[in-house]
């Protein structure tokens, strides 16, 4: 080997050695720009947030429409059962709509009390609907507003004997 060529291999060796550490400065300086650019300013995106609440009733407990003791002496002038024992809630300010069954007893248009034989007493029943849902945090206001009742007429109870008597009616509660 000549000087001359010793010395372009020479040459040869810097000039490769000093490419790639510009090229690595060159490559970290985009990739800096490219990354600062990316976390460069704010952006504010509107993000809808929504729920859609169900119309619904729940009721809790089992309701009774209780005459109590009776006698044709005492209640003479009648008898009326409030109802009881059941609660109910629906979605605040929905219409909630209540019906009642004619009861298992039911004959012509009269629902009948029956004791284990074949003796009847006739009863009515009443009540208020449509009625506002009142919302969860309140569970007696419906069943208030509904003002269910249960009416023995005057005089019902003169022919029939002594006994346990009942009938079972379904409320419906339509919302």
């Amino acid at each position: 080997m000549t000087a001359r060529g010793s010395r372009h291999a020479v040459i040869r060796i810097r000039n490769t050695v000093m490419r790639k550490p510009i090229i690595v400065l060159a490559v970290i300086a985009i990739i800096g720009v490219i990354v600062s650019e990316a976390y460069a300013g704010t952006a504010s995106p509107s993000v809808l947030v929504s729920g859609m609440v169900n119309t619904m009733c729940v009721v809790g407990g089992t309701g009774t429409l209780a005459f109590g003791t009776l006698d044709a002496d005492t209640n003479s002038s009648g008898a009326t059962a409030t109802f009881a024992g059941m609660t109910l809630w629906c979605t605040r300010n929905d219409s909630v709509a209540f019906s009642v069954s004619n009861g298992h007893t039911y004959s012509g248009s009269t629902r009948n009390l029956k004791d284990s034989g074949t003796n009847l007493i006739p009863y009515t029943v009443s009540f208020t609907t449509p009625v506002a849902g009142q919302g969860r945090n309140d569970i007696t206001t419906m069943i208030t507003n509904l003002n269910l009742t249960a009416s023995i007429a005057s005089g019902a109870l003169n022919q029939v004997p002594a006994g346990s008597y009942s009938d079972t009616v379904v409320l419906t509660i339509t919302y």
